[in-house]
């Protein structure tokens, strides 16, 4: 029987094969055999100590894949835990080469049962950059990471039922796994706070929004705007979810705003769509700020993404003009009138034209 454990690493190769990495490795090496670990097991209440643990640092790409080997393998043979080694000092960079390497290497990892991951950035010590470039890459780096565990609780909350499996929580999900087990997803998760909200709906939703926040404020100090509000559109969905119509209103009326100044018409237009959908959803009167919504959403419609902004709602013609319906009804009801120029969905035609 083997007595040591599995950890893999991974990386790009000209960092694997650089000095760097030498100093890296040998630096992780010291620290085994790791000793006098405390252990405690979900299924017990005393906790373990391991007096010595020994680890052995193998390549990722050495580890045969367990869907396709035909022998059978016990789980100290399999690795425990996977490391991927991040080493970039360039913006462009970490957004043409290093993101995809990571996303690619956790989409693998991902699938692997009963194995954990860690992302380790390793800094060049006394590295000078242009102003502000490295600290900018290492918080978008450092945002992008937390939008990714973010990812996982949407994963982890539609397994426990506290999310519905549908866009945007199931957008993470699998394509073959739509409806995550929540057994199985807690036997591979070890982070205590993670193992409370499975259980604790509320926790849940706390630790939830504290991520998604957390994730907002690095996007936002790395200047990379357009990131954060789209997070702010899934805390909206969150708070439908949860029955809090008037938050998400709030926030879904408010985010169009943020992004028309810099044209991302598709992001606006999903956000003008779903504050119409919550108006709806809370049976709220179509006042003159629902009448700014549908006329912003009918600009979007008519100038943008026509049918793929509706892919959800089933007969597109109708459901736009039963927008246009309401839209005529509410304008009757307001007490004052208000000026609307040049919209590219409305024709207004005199009388003796239409003869």
């Amino acid at each position: 029987m083997s007595s040591h454990v599995l950890v893999t690493y991974a990386s790009s190769q000209s960092f694997l094969s650089s000095d760097q990495w030498r100093h890296v490795h040998n630096a992780l090496l010291s620290h085994f055999p790791l000793r006098s670990i405390h252990w405690k097991p979900l299924s017990r209440p005393s906790v373990r100590t391991i007096q010595e643990l020994d680890v052995k640092l193998v390549p990722f790409d050495s580890i045969r894949d367990e869907h396709t080997s035909q022998v059978p393998s016990t789980l100290l043979e399999k690795p425990l835990l996977n490391l991927y080694i991040v080493h970039c000092e360039d913006n462009d960079a970490y957004r043409t080469t290093v993101r995809k390497q990571i996303k690619d290497w956790h989409a693998i990892v991902n699938q692997r049962k009963n194995q954990e991951w860690i992302i380790l950035q390793v800094n060049k010590a006394g590295a000078e950059t242009a102003a502000g470039g490295f600290f900018q890459m290492k918080g978008a780096a450092k945002a992008e990471l937390l939008e990714l565990a973010r990812h996982q609780l949407d994963i982890i909350g539609i397994g426990a039922g506290h999310l519905p499996s549908k866009p945007p929580f199931s957008m993470p999900l699998p394509a073959k796994d739509q409806e995550p087990s929540s057994k199985r997803s807690s036997r591979q998760i070890s982070k205590a706070d993670i193992l409370a909200s499975i259980g604790d709906k509320e926790a849940f939703y706390d630790l939830y929004i504290a991520l998604s926040n957390r994730a907002i404020e690095s996007y936002a100090k790395a200047g990379r705007r357009k990131f954060a509000l789209k997070l702010h559109g899934s805390l909206a969905a969150l708070d439908v979810h949860r029955g809090r119509l008037s938050q998400a209103l709030q926030t879904y009326s408010s985010l169009p705003a943020h992004y028309a100044p810099y044209k991302w018409s598709s992001l606006e237009s999903y956000m003008l769509l779903r504050a119409i959908q919550t108006y709806d959803q809370g049976e709220n009167a179509k006042d003159q700020q629902w009448i700014n919504v549908a006329l912003s959403f009918l600009r979007s419609y008519v100038t943008d993404l026509g049918k793929d902004l509706l892919m959800q709602e089933g007969d597109n013609t109708i459901y736009v003009d039963n927008i246009v319906q309401s839209l005529r009804a509410a304008v009757r009801n307001v007490d004052a009138d208000f000026t609307e120029a040049d919209h590219p969905a409305i024709t207004i035609q005199p009388p003796a034209m239409r003869e």
